[in-house]
């Protein structure tokens, strides 16, 4: 099951985007049970979907899994209102217990009812934080992955997420017409300093940002929030 809302436009066309506050959920919008979470828990929630002619859904899952390729990742900042780098550094690991870094996931790896680990630092974290990065699903026609932080994210000694809190699953499926659709849906649940997240382009931006690593887009022409 993938979500049904909002839906993507003609290929090449740019990608549809929406965010929404978790208590004025989208009529009719049902968050799949396969995510493995519940949209509810989140304060704001955004989603970006798309289509594109991809050779295969291998070589879309070759791309998420491809860690260290996530470092010098670029967005919009809406802080400092230009095309930055998002993602300082980023490389896989052995597991949750083992944090040595290893090479990046292979289409092995990446099996359905696998759960990968990764550390990436991004331009506001300050350092390393760890990710588990599960397959959901994996087939010929579809993909699921689901992303979230394992380690707390601090800042000047204040918690400002738990583990949990920052959420992102990606689905990927063919369209009937032979096309690929990615639908990439993020969660932010911020426990300190609320009302600096209370905007929703800094997370949308940092979705667009994924969506088109994903996909191998070039960020420009992209539909950043401004």
């Amino acid at each position: 099951m993938t979500p049904s809302w909002p839906t993507a436009g003609p290929l090449a066309a740019a990608p549809a985007i929406v965010t929404w506050r978790s208590e004025q959920p989208p009529r009719d919008w049902v968050l799949p049970s396969c995510a493995g979470w519940t949209a509810g828990r989140f304060q704001s929630l955004a989603a970006v979907v798309g289509e594109v002619a991809a050779t295969n859904v291998g070589a879309i899952a070759a791309r998420i899994g491809a860690i260290a390729e996530y470092k010098g990742m670029r967005y919009w900042s809406t802080t400092d209102s230009v095309v930055e780098v998002l993602i300082r550094d980023a490389s896989a690991v052995e597991s949750l217990n083992d944090r040595s870094r290893r090479a990046d996931f292979t289409l092995a790896d990446m099996q359905a009812g696998h759960d990968l680990f990764f550390l990436e630092e991004d331009n506001r974290s300050g350092s390393p934080i760890l990710y588990r990065m599960s397959i959901v699903a994996y087939s010929s026609e579809q993909l699921v992955v689901d992303i979230q932080n394992v380690d707390k994210v601090r800042k000047l000694f204040v918690t400002l997420f738990e583990p949990g809190d920052l959420r992102t699953t990606l689905f990927v499926w063919r369209t009937n017409e032979g096309f690929w659709e990615l639908y990439a849906l993020s969660g932010l649940r911020p426990r300190a300093f609320a009302g600096l997240f209370a905007g929703d382009k800094s997370q949308t931006n940092r979705l667009i940002a994924l969506y088109a690593h994903s996909l191998g887009l070039d960020e420009t022409g992209l539909p950043w929030k401004r």
